[in-house]
């Protein structure tokens, strides 16, 4: 038991590991930017990165982890549906949260950043669920 305890755990700090990479990454080529509504051309930089995309790739990545990683699996599918459900509104609620927090520190605190956090927290909800659909175990 001990031991699916430290795996999910290494498995949540490794997330959490990869969205502050993200982060770290993107800082200084201005990873806000385009500005809300407008949308970037191909090819697609780093510097196009937006709070809706990191917050959705980091609550995916979350999906595939609580799916796949070995002690992180088995500790969730003990999980009664309801605590699964909550546990994961939870953990990419805070990324997006997170992600969108972040972006009002470097832009400033205006209606627009207001709203890329509140798009950033529907983008994590909403990946994450379509993620698990398709990585769900069929019965």
């Amino acid at each position: 038991m001990k031991l699916h305890r430290f795996l999910f755990a290494l498995a949540f700090a490794a997330s959490g590991v990869l969205t502050a990479i993200i982060l770290l990454l993107s800082a200084p080529h201005g990873a806000v930017k385009p500005a809300l509504g407008q949308y970037p051309q191909p090819p697609y930089t780093i510097d196009q990165l937006t709070p809706a995309v990191i917050a959705g790739a980091a609550a995916a990545i979350t999906a595939l982890i609580f799916r796949y990683v070995p002690g992180a699996a088995a500790w969730f599918d003990t999980l009664r549906p309801v605590h699964k459900q909550w546990f994961m509104l939870g953990v990419t609620a805070f990324y997006g949260a997170a992600i969108g927090i972040w972006n009002m520190a470097v832009d400033g605190f205006t209606q627009e950043s207001l709203l890329q956090l509140l798009i950033a927290i529907f983008a994590s909800l909403a990946s994450n669920q379509v993620a698990y659909q398709f990585i769900k175990k069929q019965p």
